[in-house]
């Protein structure tokens, strides 16, 4: 009896290895007619440095991969190759009805087997992503697929971008009709929303594409800037809508414009500031290579391309890749074209290795340290030297880029900036000062949505807002604490006024902060009184009653009817009996602007420990700061820099911000050298 037909198995497809260092393979993706049928491709391998003499020009895809490995078949010269389910959905929707259609799609062009052979081949291909995309006729972005609704939502964004060019037209009628023309399909775009939103996560449609997670991934980042011409494109109801880049960035800025003049929020969201970044590189390489080399790469990032190099690297944090290492791949070509020369991309490194070659890198670089801005994280791989940032972890106090006199500070090329060896950086410097003593209570920023909202029922989240008002409390009476122990600051300042341009390295927006700070010193002082808390005293505040801390917070906090004539006593006892001092003019909110002051010297100081030098000085740093540790200067830095022994080495804790310290280094011929680990 016949058992059937034999099943046909369908061989895995192998790379054939390439002929030369400056080729890559494209692929032939064959027609169809119905958008389920198999996916079927060729390979053609083709030389970048020829292929303005060949045919086979090509379209890059640039996308988020989502799986790491693939498990749907591509049907390849009789072989089959896995690909995820998003490159599968982009090629059905690319795929022409009766041509055949050349792309160049990372996961199948480049051989992602998991062996020796291969991983050179990814080594060298690295290198060369610059002239992929550069190279390619058009870069397509597949942002990903949805339903009708979601095409819709795309056709809103389509001319929305239209009519909001329109705005800058110098005939100013139509400017004016395109201006009203965006806020109508803005607003109509709003009420379509209040109607369909994603099924999976209720989330605006416009905003599942705008804040697409393509805008997270590191390596689209360098995909758009080199690409000739750009289209982004997204599927829905087996179509494919299209619009150019600039259109799509446009779009996402007129919906933010529109919803604001409408009283809407403009709070920025990561996708949005990551799509912010992605434009502005773009922008400037583009007009870069049409003015010459000489044209300052991030002239609309700062003032000159060093500021502008260390806003890059503040931003690598908030992309994705599902390669640690890759956080730093993604970007080698950008980055070679900043004239930041990395070793060749090796994937047999460890990640900690590549983190060090781009830190080592930026500081040869720059001719400053901008990588100790970024060493401040909690959460850091243990093998990490300590002057290494881990670039994949957020820096939980940004860095100042404060103005320093450094007018006397020596040229960087007196500083000896050398790696003696793995994990080591030598550099020269003059010790400044030693800290005699750090804040036992620190301000640390509280974010909601990092606890598991589902399982919050009011009383749990009131009690976690309670709980974090208290803290807040105990940090501001550590502080004061700490410097009361300065009867008379080095610069001939009054103690509290040092406190206060400490706390406020930079001024808030605020009329009266002045004022409002002494009040909050006073409410303060009110609550150690009320506590038997003796300022004076040796005791720490970790000590003070916790119930008490915490109901006299939730009485200013929630700002009880009788907190204002409190916070006006308090105020009045805090000034000089010899002086008559009125009441500031805030009282009648004054409980507003104390809230207001107290969420900025948070913001300000997150995760920073207050810390008294030996001659008197106040400054912040990172928490882990102890008492002991040195406060060095280098030559051009742009902070003191808080260092610990560490036997014969040194390590970083991170930069200080001290009131009105003189970071000028001593000459040349007394600096010593440091290495640090």
């Amino acid at each position: 009896m016949s058992s059937g037909p034999p099943e046909i198995v369908i061989s895995t497809y192998k790379h054939k290895p390439l002929r030369t260092s400056r080729s890559i393979r494209i692929i032939l993706l064959q027609p169809s007619l119905s958008f389920d049928a198999p996916l079927e491709c060729s390979f053609i391998e083709i030389s970048l440095d020829t292929l303005e003499d060949s045919k086979n020009s090509y379209e890059a895809l640039s996308y988020v991969w989502g799986a790491q490995d693939g498990h749907l078949p591509l049907f390849c010269d009789n072989s089959t190759l896995l690909i995820t389910r998003n490159c599968d959905t982009a090629l059905r929707s690319l795929r022409s009805l009766y041509q055949p259609r050349i792309l160049w799609v990372d996961a199948i062009c480049i051989d992602q087997a998991k062996n020796t052979v291969s991983t050179e081949e990814r080594n060298n291909q690295v290198k060369m992503m610059g002239d992929v995309y550069r190279k390619a006729k058009s870069v397509l972005v597949w942002l990903g697929d949805g339903d009708k609704n979601t095409g819709i939502a795309f056709k809103y964004l389509q001319r929305i971008a239209k009519y909001g060019s329109m705005r800058i037209s110098q005939n100013q009628t139509k400017a004016k009709i395109g201006g009203a023309l965006m806020l109508h399909y803005v607003y109509a775009l709003s009420i379509f929303e209040e109607q369909n939103t994603c099924p999976q996560t209720g989330v605006g449609l416009s905003k599942l594409i705008v804040d697409s997670p393509w805008t997270l991934r590191t390596w689209t980042t360098q995909e758009v800037t080199f690409a000739q011409e750009c289209y982004v494109l997204w599927g829905h109801s087996h179509r494919c809508s299209q619009m150019s880049w600039e259109n799509y960035n446009d779009a996402g800025n007129y919906i933010r414009l529109g919803m604001a003049s409408r009283g809407g929020g403009t709070e920025e969201s990561i996708e949005s500031e990551a799509l912010s970044l992605k434009y502005q590189l773009r922008s400037n390489l583009q007009l870069g290579l049409a003015l010459g080399p000489e044209f300052a790469f991030f002239a609309d990032l700062g003032q000159s391309s060093t500021d502008g190099f260390l806003r890059c690297l503040n931003k690598i944090h908030m992309f994705r890749a599902s390669k640690p290492s890759d956080i730093v791949y993604g970007m080698f070509e950008m980055l070679k074209k900043l004239d930041v020369h990395l070793p060749d991309p090796d994937y047999n490194k460890s990640v900690e290795t590549i983190y060090e070659e781009l830190a080592f890198a930026a500081i040869k670089k720059t001719g400053i340290l901008p990588t100790f801005d970024f060493v401040c994280t909690n959460q850091r791989k243990q093998q990490l030297p300590s002057w290494v940032p881990d670039w994949e972890s957020k820096p939980r106090f940004q860095p100042r880029f404060q103005s320093y006199d450094t007018s006397k500070s020596v040229d960087k090329l007196q500083l000896g900036i050398e790696s003696p060896g793995p994990g080591l950086l030598t550099i020269m410097g003059s010790q400044k000062a030693t800290i005699e003593a750090v804040s036992s209570y620190n301000f640390s920023a509280w974010e909601i949505h990092d606890i598991e909202k589902k399982t919050l029922t009011p009383e749990i989240e009131r009690e976690i807002i309670d709980q974090h008002h208290a803290e807040v409390l105990l940090a501001w009476a550590a502080w004061l604490h700490l410097a009361f122990r300065v009867e008379k600051y080095p610069t001939g300042e009054d103690w509290l006024e040092a406190v206060r341009n400490t706390m406020l390295p930079k001024i808030p927006d605020m009329v009266n902060h002045g004022q409002v700070f002494y009040t909050w010193y006073a409410i303060v002082r009110d609550l150690l009184e009320l506590c038997q808390f003796n300022l004076k005293g040796e005791e720490s505040v970790t000590h003070l009653p916790r119930k008490i801390v915490e109901e006299y917070a939730k009485h200013i906090f929630e700002r009880t009817s009788d907190f204002v004539e409190q916070a006006k006593k308090a105020y009045l006892r805090s000034q000089p009996e010899d002086e008559t001092i009125l009441w500031p003019e805030f009282a009648h909110q004054g409980a507003t602007q104390l809230s207001r002051l107290d969420t900025y010297i948070v913001s300000q100081n997150t995760d920073r420990s207050l810390f008294i030098t030996t001659d008197g000085y106040l400054g912040t740093t990172f928490h882990k700061v102890k008492a002991g540790d040195q406060i060095v200067v280098f030559g051009r830095t742009m902070e003191p820099i808080v260092v610990r022994k560490a036997e014969e080495f040194w390590k970083v804790i991170g930069p200080a911000r001290i009131h009105r310290f003189d970071i000028n280094l001593t000459p040349v011929q007394e600096l010593e050298s440091f290495t640090f680990i």
